[in-house]
């Protein structure tokens, strides 16, 4: 969370405007590997969201998407 001053000309008085940092989504599920041996990759994803209605801090660190290897089995014949 940030807090940035901001003077108030109106009445003099020093407010405060909070702005909320990003958080991130749970991770999605692994997609499904596109081969079924011989090596594939597949991927997640994650989504850095921001609270409606509220001033924006900031965003999120970290990767948005991971992939890994997939059926990484010999293929047979080969």
């Amino acid at each position: 969370m940030t807090i940035i001053p901001i003077q108030c000309i109106t009445d003099r008085v020093t407010r405060f405007v909070v702005l909320v940092d990003g958080v991130w989504t749970t991770w999605s599920s692994w997609t499904t590997c596109r081969v079924t041996c011989g090596g594939g990759t597949g991927t997640r994803n994650r989504t850095c969201q921001f609270p409606p209605g509220v001033p924006h801090g900031h965003p999120c660190m970290g990767k948005v998407s991971e992939t890994r290897d997939c059926s990484t089995n010999l293929c047979p014949g080969l």
